[in-house]
């Protein structure tokens, strides 16, 4: 009787294991701080696990680089990105869940390579870096004669503008103001007005996932509640930098 009670565990043991697992999200995005620091750290890495919990889910981050990370959306690998801005095209494959942060984008140059910079306009015929992926590329499309080094991380770009290979970057203003506190060669850096774009932060999840509607609205739910008890006030206060 012993082991016939211990067989039957056994043989329910996968289907517990589905059934948890239902209740577990899994998002993914490149490592991107003070947003996306490791798997267990990181502004939008705190905020989306606790708005989840606090619908009773579990959330899991899986880091890997942003291009990456949205093809493993697309083939289900993932159940979420979990940091999007909204664009129309991406409005047509994804459904967005409320926005939980904003991200400031301005235009980062050096003392060392002085340029008149007026607005987006005005970089035509400079050489930039921008980061791989990112949806601001449609703002730059327009300009003419900019010349852009495109590659992975804000930090590459950062040491490519202290190396003065290239004459600024595009970049969110915590992110920078991160970067700036990790390394003092970046010291002379600073974010030139005027700003580039406020831009709203979602999770999104691909419209064909069946549940879809579900991860929203548990995520939205979740957000609301610890807006309200103070959660989310205490994540914002120990990442944000100001200056």
């Amino acid at each position: 009787m012993k082991w016939t009670a211990i067989a039957c565990c056994m043989l329910l043991l996968p289907f517990l294991s589905s059934a948890e697992g239902e209740d577990v999200y899994v998002g993914g995005h490149s490592i991107w701080p003070p947003y996306f620091i490791s798997t267990q750290s990181g502004l939008s890495v705190e905020i989306v696990k606790a708005a989840f919990n606090a619908s009773n889910k579990g959330f899991e981050f899986h880091p890997s680089p942003f291009s990456r990370a949205m093809r493993e959306l697309a083939k289900g690998d993932l159940d979420l990105i979990t940091a999007l801005w909204k664009t129309p095209a991406r409005e047509a494959v994804y459904e967005f869940s409320e926005p939980y942060i904003s991200n400031q984008l301005f235009f980062v140059s050096s003392a060392s390579v002085p340029i008149d910079y007026q607005g987006l306009e005005s970089l035509s015929g400079h050489h930039i870096c921008t980061i791989l992926g990112f949806g601001y590329q449609s703002l730059l499309d327009p300009i003419k004669d900019l010349k852009q080094m495109t590659l992975l991380e804000l930090r590459t770009c950062l040491l490519q503008l202290h190396k003065e290979r290239v004459e600024g970057v595009i970049a969110d203003k915590h992110a920078a103001l991160y970067e700036f506190k990790q390394d003092p060669a970046f010291s002379s850096f600073s974010f030139r007005e005027p700003i580039i774009a406020d831009w709203p932060v979602h999770i999104a999840v691909l419209k064909s996932n069946p549940r879809a509607s579900q991860i929203i609205e548990s995520f939205n739910q979740g957000l609301r509640l610890i807006q309200q008890n103070g959660t989310y006030d205490q994540i914002v206060n120990r990442y944000m930098e100001t200056r």
